[in-house]
Order: C-alpha cells, then sequence, then structure tokens
C-alpha cells in the first residue's frame, strides 16, 4: 500500500491551478511523512515562484521539528476534551514552546488552550477569570513574534470574546479572515461568534462556507449543525445531521447538539437517548438532561 498526497496551489483571484505535484509515499510515522512532503512543497515552490527562502512559506511556524510534533500531540489531547488531557495539551506546547520561543503558532494554541480549559472546566468565577488573565500574554507574543499570522489574531479574538470585549474580538477576527480567507478553522470559530451576538445570515454564510473549503473534517457539520440550531432552524438542523449520519457517521458524532436539536422541538424522548450517549460525569449531559426532566414537569429531578 502506498499513501499519496496531492498538493495543489490556487489562485485564489481566479480558481486557476498555478502548480500541483503528487507525492508518493509508504505508510509509518505520520510526521515523518508530513515532514517530507512539507519540505519537498516548500522546496518545490521556493523553486518555482523565485522565493528566496522557505520562510515565508510557514508564517507562524516553525523549523523545530520536535516542537512541531509536541504541537500536533497537544492538538490531538486537547480534541479528547477532558481535564486531564487539556492540562497535558498545556504542558506539551509549553515545552514546544521551550524548544522554539519564536514558535508563534505555539503561543496562539496556548492562549487558546487556556481560555478553553477555563471555559469548560473552571470551578469558582475567580478561576474563570485567571484563565482569560493567563491566556492574554501568549496571544500577544504570538501577534508580537508574527505580526501577519492568522492564527494569533484569532487567538487575541478569543481572549477578547471571553473578556466579553466584542468589538475588539470582532476585530480581531476580521483580521485573521482577512489574512486567511481559505482557513475552514477560522471561518468556523467567526460563525461560531457571530452566531452568538444574533447575526444568522452571516454565520450561516460562513459556516457553509467552512462546509465547502472542509468537507471531511466533523467539525464543518458540526459547526454547520450548532449556525442553523442558533437559527432556530430545528428541522433542518435535524434532518441534516441524521442525514449525514446515515451516510457518513464519521463526519457527525454531536449527539448532544442533536439531542437540543431535538429538545427544542419538543422530541424529548429522543434527545434524551442521544443525551444518554454522552460521559456519565459530563457536565453537558447532566445540564442536558436537566433541561428534559424540567420539560417533562420534573423540576425535582431536574
Amino acid at each position: 500500500a502506498v499513501v499519496r498526497v496531492s498538493a495543489q496551489l490556487i489562485d485564489g483571484s481566479n480558481g486557476l491551478e498555478s502548480w500541483s505535484q503528487n507525492y508518493d509515499r509508504l505508510p509509518g510515522d505520520a510526521i515523518k511523512i508530513q515532514t517530507d512532503i512539507a519540505e519537498n512543497v516548500a522546496r518545490a515552490l521556493s523553486i518555482a515562484f523565485g522565493a528566496s527562502t522557505g520562510s515565508s512559506l510557514i508564517v507562524g511556524g516553525t523549523q523545530n521539528a520536535a516542537a512541531q510534533d509536541l504541537v500536533l500531540k497537544a492538538d490531538e489531547a486537547f480534541e479528547q476534551y477532558t481535564k486531564e488531557d487539556a492540562d497535558r495539551a498545556v504542558r506539551l506546547v509549553d515545552e514546544a514552546i521551550r524548544l522554539d520561543p519564536n514558535y508563534a503558532g505555539a503561543y496562539a494554541r496556548r492562549a487558546f488552550y487556556t481560555i478553553r480549559r477555563g471555559n469548560a472546566f473552571s470551578t469558582c468565577c475567580n478561576e474563570f477569570a485567571q484563565s482569560r488573565a493567563e491566556a492574554l500574554p501568549y496571544a500577544q507574543k504570538a501577534l508580537s513574534v508574527s505580526p501577519n499570522f492568522s492564527y494569533a489574531h484569532a487567538a487575541m479574538a478569543a481572549v477578547h470574546q471571553g473578556n466579553f470585549n466584542v468589538a475588539a474580538a470582532s476585530s480581531e477576527f476580521r483580521r485573521a479572515v482577512e489574512l486567511a480567507p481559505g482557513d475552514a478553522d477560522l471561518l468556523r470559530g467567526y460563525s461560531f461568534f457571530l452566531s452568538q451576538l444574533g447575526n444568522q445570515a452571516e454565520s450561516l454564510r460562513l459556516a457553509q462556507k467552512a462546509l465547502e473549503l472542509d468537507p471531511l473534517n466533523d467539525d464543518s457539520y458540526e459547526n454547520w449543525v450548532g449556525a442553523l440550531f442558533d437559527a432556530r432552524r430545528y428541522d433542518e438542523a435535524v434532518r441534516f445531521a441524521e442525514e449525514t449520519k446515515r451516510k457518513s457517521p464519521e463526519l457527525f458524532d454531536d449527539e448532544s447538539l442533536l439531542g437540543m436539536c431535538l429538545l427544542m422541538l419538543g422530541r424529548l424522548q429522543e434527545a434524551q437517548k442521544h443525551f444518554a450517549l454522552g460521559r456519565a460525569d459530563s457536565w453537558q449531559r447532566l445540564t442536558n438532561e436537566a433541561l428534559v426532566l424540567g420539560r417533562s414537569g420534573d423540576r425535582a429531578g431536574a
């Protein structure tokens, strides 16, 4: 078996392909394969477009393979969404920063992780506020190291968002998207932010664009269903989620979100079935099941 990766460079102004190349590699260490192909792509583009160095191709990145490896492991750990994994992700990113003190991507992640860990696992107001204060200097450092790094602006947007500084968060989000209009992750984050402000039309537009740009990422599908939920288009959200689960179950597994859509439609028993698939000790499951009990009339149970 051979792993084939096809790389393309598309001119965003006209949609025409400027460069493309296929890379065939034997299965093995994913990090080594990624690094090898990335180096080959950078080298090829440098030759094709006369770049003096490859640094401009990796804005906010690192040339330290060990630091990059740590960041990728941190991303994977944080996706598990437990407090232990969130703490481990922070430690991994801290180690990446120690290896490369100018790794803007690591500083931006440190800011994101700190905020999201605070959102999910703070046990009092002081911890919540501390997470914002702790995240700020990391976002600032990411911007000082790489002012045109879109992810650094997104990290600063997240800090402002956490502090309810809506105007500053909006400005940073817009700058991030301006720097990387094809980054589906940024579009998903901005879409969610706008939906919370009540700008459902723009939120849905961005969610749809992210889905088109990144159709093999389950986050794109969750973001779209979430945007429909915030727009109170619950029937449409349920139909889309259930159809996606039937056709490609790996692309939508947010049982809590689907359950909330069903809850809002008054389909309480169906909602509870989806909520029951979550971890028994999850605050999200407990909250959702309390809503079901409350709407069923069991206020004591809720």
